[in-house]
């Protein structure tokens, strides 16, 4: 006789079993809430990123606007209101969320708050602080700060934090745009005409001058529409052909025969001026002066002979500069006439070509301070104006 003989579990059995189950409940809990905490800070990095785009756009927008030319005019406070209003705009117009962040207005530039224009003599250091004293007119920085918090904007919503009893979370970005001023030369051709090198060159202390606000004023340039109209602008001019404001060497500040006019590169005469007017510097150029033009690192000079001088025949080539910016040479002696003048280099600056007249006895070629965004500049210490890479960001 057969018997079929069955096993009843053992008490521990069963307990085992049961935390076994009880165990794998946990886990499979812990593993969820895992999960969900991972899709939360995702998000959180998501809201990052879209507030640290907001601060970048503004902070370079408002990097551009530090090169406005009403700083030429003596009106630094109208180029810094129009700087702020901009990274405002900019960074209202990158949303977060899908809404607009606020940044507020800082018109005192205090150094803590949101928004702030300063100067940085180093950008690539980052251990430097934005500086907000000194001259206004060598502010060369913005620092845009764009909150999620109690402070501004409201804190980011949470979701499921809520089970914790954590609704909602601070969250800020920060850049810092940039851009370097201090150049002692070139390294490679002009990449747009804008960047242009001519080789004119006229005395640093006179044109200093301009910038003091001495100077005719005669024509206006209009930012927006890119013309040239006469009547005054505020920003005084100087004549290139030659200067009349005196100088050195006689009523023209130049040696006789000359006007200011430099041999870069190995080649002089009419062709290589024109040739230079039209294209700006060439790779040949460049290379007689060993790759680059530039200031010397032992005393911050460079010397070049004169040229042939200007002639009627450069008109047209000067005629097409006309409302454009270029780069000039600024020097602080020049000795003997014609072409064999030497001047002694110490800086460069930023110029608009305003009015051009080779015939007749009242020949000019008018100019006015400007900003230049180029490329191909050798940083520094200089003695230069109004020249410097486009804008980036630096932090």
């Amino acid at each position: 006789m057969s018997h079929l003989v069955s096993f009843a579990p053992t008490r521990y059995a069963r307990r085992r079993r049961g935390a076994i189950t009880v165990l794998a409940a946990i886990m499979m809990t812990a593993m969820m809430v895992m999960i969900v905490f991972a899709v939360e800070v995702g998000y959180l990095y998501v809201v990052r990123g879209q507030l640290q785009n907001a601060a970048d756009a503004a902070a370079l927008a408002a990097a551009w606007d530090l090169m406005d030319e009403d700083r030429f005019q003596g009106e630094a406070a109208g180029a810094f209101a129009t700087a702020r209003e901009r990274a405002r705009k900019y960074a209202n117009m990158n949303l977060v969320l899908g809404v607009g962040c606020d940044v507020p207005d800082n018109p005192w530039n205090q150094p803590d708050a949101d928004l702030v224009l300063g100067r940085l003599n180093d950008p690539a250091n980052h251990h430097e602080t934005l500086s907000v004293t000194g001259d206004p007119a060598q502010f060369n920085s913005v620092l845009v700060r764009v909150r999620r918090d109690s402070q501004a904007n409201g804190r980011v919503p949470l979701f499921f934090s809520r089970l914790l009893g954590i609704d909602s979370a601070p969250l800020t970005a920060e850049a810092v745009a940039s851009f370097e001023d201090n150049l002692v030369g070139f390294s490679r051709p002009a990449i747009t005409p804008s960047s242009a090198v001519i080789p004119f060159a006229v005395e640093q202390r006179e044109f200093e001058s301009l910038l003091d606000g001495i100077g005719p004023d005669s024509w206006t340039f209009d930012k927006s529409t890119r013309q040239l109209s006469l009547g005054g602008d505020n920003v005084p001019e100087m004549n290139l052909y030659p200067d009349q404001t005196g100088g050195d060497q006689g009523k023209s500040g130049v040696t006789p025969g000359n006007f200011g006019t430099v041999v870069i590169g190995g080649t002089s005469g009419a062709s290589t001026l024109v040739r230079q007017l039209q294209t700006g510097l060439s790779k040949a150029d460049l290379a007689y002066h060993g790759g680059a033009l530039q200031l010397s690192e032992t005393d911050g000079t460079l010397e070049l002979s004169g040229n042939t001088g200007l002639s009627a025949g450069m008109e047209g080539a000067l005629d097409d500069l006309v409302g454009e910016t270029r780069i000039i040479l600024l020097y602080r002696d020049v000795v003997d006439p014609g072409a064999n003048a030497n001047f002694t280099i110490t800086g460069f600056a930023g110029v608009r070509i305003l009015d051009v007249d080779l015939h007749g006895k009242d020949k000019h070629v008018t100019i006015q301070p400007a900003h230049i965004p180029t490329s191909g500049i050798v940083g520094n210490v200089g003695s230069s104006y109004f020249i410097s890479p486009r804008p980036r960001l630096v932090r």
